[in-house]
């Protein structure tokens, strides 16, 4: 389970996947600009989105024929990019917020499937 705090240590909530109580396999997580938390799902070979308050509202990423497993994220404020690298040395950019997005906290994710606005080919690492 992904397990959030405040900041004085006090239990949120824990997310255990979606469905809730699912198998979820947590790796790599971090959060975007509209305070949704990503999460690498290996189970599923997603990445997850939930919001704030731990209820799940799309998967990112869909396995690419099953052979994509997201293993680490980092989300670059700067170009409003996610990063997603796998175990097999590749790393996948992806952009699904706008910097008007990002500036007016008005995105609203699509239904599963749908939440990538655009993506860039694999960068291979060597």
């Amino acid at each position: 389970a992904v397990v959030v705090t405040e900041r004085g240590g006090r239990h949120r909530f824990s997310y255990t996947g979606h469905p809730s109580g699912s198998r979820l396999w947590p790796r790599g997580i971090c959060t975007d600009p509209l305070s949704h938390i990503l999460v690498c799902d290996a189970t599923t070979k997603t990445v997850q989105m939930i919001d704030r308050d731990g209820q799940f509202l799309s998967h990112l990423l869909i396995r690419p024929s099953g052979i994509f497993s997201p293993l680490s994220l980092s989300y670059d404020v700067n170009t409003h990019r996610l990063w997603v690298g796998s175990p097999y040395n590749t790393v996948v950019i992806y952009r699904y917020i706008t910097r008007q997005d990002a500036l007016t906290d008005e995105h609203r994710p699509r239904p599963d499937g749908d939440a990538m606005s655009s993506s860039t080919p694999a960068v291979e690492w060597r």
